[in-house]
């Protein structure tokens, strides 16, 4: 009678413990359809636009570009996510959506010799 008392009881906390890691399992998949996170998934720089990781690494390799460029040094560039999750290209605090609407060739060069590279380390 005693050991029935205990498996039954074991059973009960087994049961308890499933349904349990079930319910976390379910509630961590819950997301938002285009959720932005609430904090950065990396250290950004005070003032700059969050995008995402492959983003920021070709906005290094083209800051990189750019300040060796004497004509384009001072460009302030930012690479952010657009609400709808596209790329947003900020230059002197002016957005552009793509590439073709830079001001500048060299830039727009530029850009996509970044693009090439970054493609190239994959």
């Amino acid at each position: 009678m005693i050991i029935s008392s205990l498996l039954s009881v074991g059973l009960v906390v087994i049961l308890i413990s499933v349904g349990l890691l079930v319910w976390m399992f379910l509630k961590s998949n819950q997301t938002k359809a285009n959720a932005r996170p609430e904090k950065p998934l990396f250290k950004t720089e005070e003032g700059e636009r969050q995008a995402a990781p492959f983003a920021e690494q070709i906005e290094d390799l083209l800051r990189a570009k750019v300040s060796a460029n004497p004509q384009l040094k001072n460009l302030k560039l930012d690479l952010g996510t657009a609400p709808d999750g596209g790329l947003e290209i900020w230059v002197d605090e002016k957005k552009y959506s793509s590439v073709d609407e830079l001001p500048n060739e060299q830039l727009k060069d530029f850009f996509q010799e970044a693009v090439k590279i970054w493609e190239n380390r994959k």
